[in-house]
């Protein structure tokens, strides 16, 4: 499971009162490295440890979760979950290792914070709603047309641009994302373009930050995507090679000869991204 996809299962949970709390035995299903990578930013904290706890020591899969007291075992150094269970054909004496009642617990501010929920505003008249505006209730059919819609007539944009775009949140958006073969294979293409271009301006000596800043962009100005939709491939290309570094300039030819005309773009799109250097290239 992609990271974005677990954000939106995340927000799925706690906008349907399922509860923020995530088991050690959900963890254990996960990605290898998931868990560090979420608990560093900040998406899930440690929290107390559960009391009750699923049962897996027999076939009976209607047993509700039990409640097995802590207790170190004569000889033992590490305390147990213990429990005895006196169902026909049930497991007996159960010992649960205390790893097992670990808890982690969703932080909704930080999924807010991330696009990841929903963020209550006043509804809006449909007449006055704009690109951007988020139609809290749209059902992820109707997401799924619009976006198929917009995105056979414009490309796939990026997960923030097609939301907004669409009138959706950006769960919703996910979910249509995943009951459409033409909208998967649309992000498909358009990651692996943009982890391309990516790769090429790091290549020809832009830094991490100006990265960073256009994964978080969402929007650009209409100076700057005047300038995209005016430029020729030639054009790009030239004003890129002309502002990187010369020792980088050599190897940026060769990165570009190979990419198409798309790649192209996304990547003069990272480049003009890039603020303080936009600035600087303009006052020149």
């Amino acid at each position: 499971m992609e990271l974005e996809t677990q954000l939106a299962d995340f927000a799925d949970r706690i906008q349907s009162a399922c509860g923020p709390y995530i088991s050690f035995d959900e963890v254990q299903q996960w990605p290898k490295g998931r868990l560090d990578e979420l608990l560093g930013i900040d998406v899930v904290i440690k929290t107390t440890p559960a009391t009750k706890i699923k049962c897996t020591e027999c076939s009976n899969m209607d047993c509700p979760p039990i409640e097995p007291s802590i207790e170190t075992l004569p000889g033992a150094t590490e305390p147990v979950g213990l429990f005895m269970c006196t169902k026909e054909g049930g497991g007996g004496f159960i010992k649960i290792p205390l790893e097992r009642f670990k808890r982690w617990e969703i932080v909704a501010d930080k999924l807010e914070e991330l696009g990841n929920m929903d963020i209550e505003v006043e509804e809006e008249a449909e007449s006055s709603r704009k690109p951007g505006s988020n139609v809290r209730g749209m059902s992820w059919g109707e997401a799924l047309t619009k976006a198929v819609k917009y995105v056979d007539t414009n490309g796939f944009p990026g997960i923030d641009k097609l939301y907004n775009e669409v009138g959706c949140s950006k769960n919703t958006l996910y979910k249509a994302i995943g009951k459409s073969r033409v909208l998967k294979a649309s992000k498909s293409e358009y990651d692996a373009r943009r982890k391309s271009a990516k790769k090429t301006l790091k290549a020809v000596g832009l830094t991490k930050k100006t990265l960073i800043k256009q994964e978080q962009a969402t929007e650009m100005s209409p100076e700057m995507q005047a300038q995209i939709d005016s430029a020729g491939r030639d054009a790009m290309i030239d004003e890129i090679i002309s502002k990187v570094p010369l020792e980088n300039q050599k190897s940026a030819k060769l990165q570009f000869a190979a990419k198409s005309d798309d790649e192209i773009r996304d990547i003069y799109k990272v480049f003009l991204l890039d603020n303080d250097f936009y600035i600087r290239h303009k006052q020149a």
